[in-house]
């Protein structure tokens, strides 16, 4: 009787062997799921503090020429996007200034993820002519929220509201 008893306290059942493994697998599946998660919280991340930076690049190219760079290579009225500008040409007056090495583009770039932008002529949709164009920058689409993003600064004159428009909007005026 007390072989009986040793052989079978030395293994583990059956059942014993398939709730550690369901445990495993719940685990593991936590895990991705948490990981999907931090990467696109970073990659949010990366979207305004790029915003930021292209920001701070049209001030000194402001700075430095007097009025914001105007979007290259697409038809007038329309906003320069990343998607456009695939090889590195968004914004080009801002590396080819020697203001910014490269501008950043979305960590994307592709479908609903990208940066866009536009100069609008001073008094553009209701705002004051006196504070000069208008230079709004955008990241569409963010991983994490829903428009506008919560940290999104926004930007509006009184017949437009461009931060609706995308997740994360910064609008500068030239004066």
């Amino acid at each position: 009787m007390n072989k009986m008893k040793d052989s079978r306290s030395r293994g583990f059942t059956v059942i014993e062997l398939l709730v550690v493994i369901v445990v495993i697998g719940i685990l593991a599946a936590l895990t991705v799921v948490s990981y999907q998660g931090i990467q696109e919280r970073t990659r949010d991340a990366q979207r305004m503090q790029d915003l930021k930076a292209i920001q701070k690049g049209l001030i000194m190219y402001r700075s430095k020429f007097g009025s914001f760079p105007l979007p290259k290579g697409v038809s007038p009225g329309s906003w320069e996007t990343t998607l456009q500008n695939q090889t590195g040409g968004f914004i080009s007056d801002l590396s080819t200034s020697d203001i910014m090495p490269q501008v950043p583009i979305d960590p994307k770039n592709s479908g609903q993820f990208y940066y866009r932008y536009f100069r609008y002529n001073a008094g553009t949709s209701g705002c004051d002519p006196a504070r000069g164009a208008i230079a709004v920058i955008q990241a569409i689409d963010m991983e994490t929220s829903s428009r506008p993003h919560p940290q999104s600064p926004g930007f509006s004159c009184p017949s437009r509201s461009w931060g609706t428009e995308a997740d994360f909007t910064i609008g500068i005026f030239e004066n």
